[in-house]
């Protein structure tokens, strides 16, 4: 009886390649919640932000201010990898959200410098910096690509898997047809 071989390698590999497109997991980019604060003496400007900026959603910055008794209108400024941002400060404002186009950018970008400006009139009052990793959404419809792509390589697989069976059955038929001339060796015509 004829023991078979352990799994050829087109077998092992187009398991393995199989596992990995089905259970690698979608990752989401997802940043952590980081803080800059500047003062004056009397006023305080908190700005909370997230790390990870993702073009397909909206992007907000919460800014908190804390006036102390002042009542002098400040200017915050932003800058973000390149494009400038500004907002006056009246003290009305306690809390609100600064809005960031996300339609700007083009490209991933990592540790883009975010510098948040604290000015009084034309003077500097305080200055902050931070890093934003900007993360550029390619368009929905890529995981048609995708598919795609999966689609053709386990048709590619699929056929190696069939050649090789192929393979195996030639060879099967080959023995029995040794077998059953009861010689290994091909006939010649002088044989007959």
């Amino acid at each position: 009886m004829r023991t078979r071989p352990p799994l050829p390698l087109p077998y092992s590999l187009t398991l393995i390649l199989l596992l990995a497109v089905l259970l690698l997991p979608a990752s989401q980019a997802s940043g952590q919640t980081r803080q800059l604060d500047l003062t004056d003496g009397t006023l305080t400007v908190t700005v909370t932000y997230d790390s990870v900026l993702e073009t397909d959603e909206l992007y907000t910055m919460d800014i908190m201010v804390d006036w102390n008794g002042t009542t002098q209108e400040h200017v915050l400024h932003f800058e973000l990898a390149g494009k400038a941002y500004k907002r006056t400060l009246k003290t009305t404002h306690t809390s609100f959200a600064q809005p960031i186009s996300k339609n700007t950018f083009e490209k991933d970008r990592l540790n883009s410098p975010l510098t948040v400006t604290l000015k009084q009139g034309d003077t500097t009052v305080a200055t902050a910096e931070g890093v934003v990793d900007i993360n550029y959404q390619q368009a929905d419809d890529m995981i048609y690509l995708y598919l795609g792509y999966t689609l053709v390589w386990l048709g590619v697989f699929g056929y190696i898997v069939f050649l090789h069976l192929q393979q195996n059955r030639l060879e099967g038929i080959t023995q029995k047809l040794k077998v059953k001339e009861g010689d290994s060796k091909p006939r010649s015509e002088d044989d007959e």
